[in-house]
């Protein structure tokens, strides 16, 4: 009986052994690479691992990428399950040469997809999980955007849409210049972002792009990190990634970003805009007839909630102004064609600024212009610096009819500013003391002279810059770039309208379309907030710019107005309160 339990021992341990042996073998044979050390084999096994664990997409998805199409595609691609491997797949990192692995792709979207061509997605918050109301809180809390609706849409959705007067616009796509484009994000959306590249390699010639160049600005958000490593692997070199160490800001991420365009045209967009089919040969084109033209496209929307492409014709387009809270706006629309200095609605229109958000220009000049100030923080008047150098320096800046990108709009801003105080105005009087002469005064004036109180740095490097190029004066942009700039002369009175009652609280408003026939604010008096500052001019109007304070008989209300629409005006009296 002893003999028979040693026996059946020896032989357990035999299978025991054998099995270790077999295993053993089959692990090498799974996991070994004939091309590829075992080491790195194991790296990107672990990797693709950890993208598709179920574990850490939920995660993820609690840090707001609710992203389930992302699982299922790796998954399906690359032959992964939860927690295991059953091949190995490796993406080769490429030298000087790139190869798009579109296998690895996500398939385009077809007319039965949410979103398709454009269109917008509706969620009904009703209906949601609970999990899901959280996130689509969430979502509008932290990146002031439906988070839902954006996972909903397909990464690649063809954007259309009908512009009659650029159909038979005709380009000789080889005989243009070739391009780096540069994308700025920091704690950007991974589908928002993912949209932008598929948009950009999906509607452009693939010859003309020598690079797209994502430049992440010290993006603390996870999913940013190593799972966007990895994933622009299947642009095979096409999609470069560069990070900086510390927050620095779109302005100077940007002038990094430059650093690395191998094409002779940059083009500057942000990590949340989509493109439509035949978006970059009109602005190429442009430049290829002159080389110091700032191309810029027309701006279209895309909605924050339902993420739908608001495309605007172009005889609607507006081009871009700015008033003298040295602050963005939109004006026009421009004149339309007249047969002669515009032909039909495709042609070119001179616009005095730009939004900021898109445009395109050769590296000589770009380079001519000193680049963008490297010592302006974080965001802000960098669009007008580069408008006013353009004109003011020997180029000018157009708006490319046959070209649209759209932009996400988001009802408020999502990023910090950084630890610097007074970013902004800091930006505006650096931009102030070295392009606008005495116009200067103006802005000053509406920020309460805080001049005298803020630190904007050394600006002699921009103002040797300046003389350097012989650049015009700011008058002489006033008077031939931008005519219609209303400019704060013979005023009675100017200042913040605050309330006998309660001299803390104060009117604030924009001066943009957007706050025509809305009711001013009424907020707390800040010496540093331009929207509260009002001036009463010789013909008694209550002015912000084109803007002025009038009383509309049909609400019975003080709504802001356009000054040229308006026959209001006031007079002060001022009444003691016992």
């Amino acid at each position: 009986m002893k003999a028979h339990r040693k026996v059946f021992r020896f032989l357990v341990l035999l299978v025991v052994v054998w099995l270790f042996v077999i295993s053993v073998i089959i692990y090498s044979t799974v996991f070994t690479s004939d091309t590829q050390p075992a080491a790195e084999n194991k790296r990107d096994q672990d990797i693709y691992r950890l993208i598709v664990n179920k574990e850490l997409l939920q995660h993820v998805a609690n840090h707001l990428v609710h992203n389930k199409s992302m699982q299922q595609f790796l998954a399906s691609k690359l032959n992964l399950t939860q927690m295991e491997t059953t091949k190995t797949v490796m993406l080769p990192n490429p030298q000087n040469s790139y190869q798009f692995y579109q296998q690895f792709w996500p398939a385009k979207a077809d007319p039965t997809s949410p979103g398709f061509g454009g269109r917008g997605v509706t969620i009904n918050k009703t209906n949601l999980s609970e999990r899901d109301k959280i996130i689509f809180d969430t979502g509008y809390n932290v990146y002031k955007v439906n988070l839902l609706a954006s996972e909903v849409i397909p990464l690649r959705r063809d954007i259309h849409i009908d512009m009659p007067e650029c159909q038979t616009v005709q380009y000789n796509v080889s005989s243009l210049a070739r391009v780096g484009i540069v994308l700025i994000f920091h704690n950007e959306l991974w589908s928002v972002m993912l949209r932008t590249v598929y948009s950009l390699l999906d509607a452009s010639p693939e010859e003309l792009i020598n690079e797209i160049i994502l430049v992440d600005d010290a993006s603390d958000k996870e999913f940013l990190w190593k799972p966007l490593d990895e994933y622009i692997k299947i642009f095979g070199g096409k999609v470069k990634l560069i990070r900086l160490p510390t927050r620095s800001g779109l302005i100077r991420a940007r002038n990094v970003g430059f650093d690395h365009v191998t094409g002779s045209v940059a083009v500057f967009l942000d990590a949340h805009v989509e493109v439509h089919k035949g978006w970059l040969e009109p602005l190429l084109q442009r430049i290829k007839e002159d080389d110091k033209v700032v191309a810029v496209p027309q701006h279209d929307q895309i909605n924050w909630d339902t993420f739908k492409f608001e495309f605007k014709p172009n005889a609607d387009h507006q081009i871009g102004g700015f008033d003298f809270d040295l602050t963005f706006n939109w004006i026009g629309p421009p004149p339309l064609p007249d047969g002669v200095v515009r032909k039909t609605l495709a042609d070119p229109v001179r616009t005095p600024t730009h939004l900021g958000c898109c445009f395109a220009i050769t590296k000589d000049n770009f380079n001519r212009l000193g680049r963008y100030d490297p010592d302006l923080d974080i965001w802000g008047c960098e669009n007008l610096e580069l408008s006013f150098k353009s004109w003011m320096c020997g180029g000018s800046l157009e708006a490319i009819p046959c070209s649209h990108v759209g932009h996400l709009y988001r009802p408020a801003f999502p990023y910090s500013w950084g630890t610097q105080k007074d970013t902004l105005i800091r930006n505006c009087l650096r931009v102030a003391e070295v392009w606008l002469d005495e116009y200067k005064e103006v802005y000053y004036d509406r920020i309460s002279n805080l001049q005298t109180g803020v630190d904007i740095g050394d600006i002699s490097a921009r103002k040797s810059l300046r003389a350097k190029l012989q650049c015009k004066s700011f008058d002489w942009y006033v008077k031939h770039v931008y005519p219609d700039l209303y400019i704060p002369v013979n005023t009675t009175a100017t200042g913040k309208i605050s309330s006998e009652m309660d001299q803390t609280l104060c009117i604030s408003m924009d001066v943009h379309w957007q706050s025509i026939n809305k009711i001013p604010s009424i907020v707390k008096c800040n010496s540093r907030d331009p929207k509260q500052h009002f001036f009463l001019s010789k013909e008694r109007q209550i002015r912000r710019d084109d803007g002025c304070l009038v009383y509309d008989q049909a609400s019975n209300k003080v709504v802001m107005g356009w000054c040229r629409h308006s026959n209001s005006q006031w007079g002060y009296t001022q009444i003691f309160f016992s």
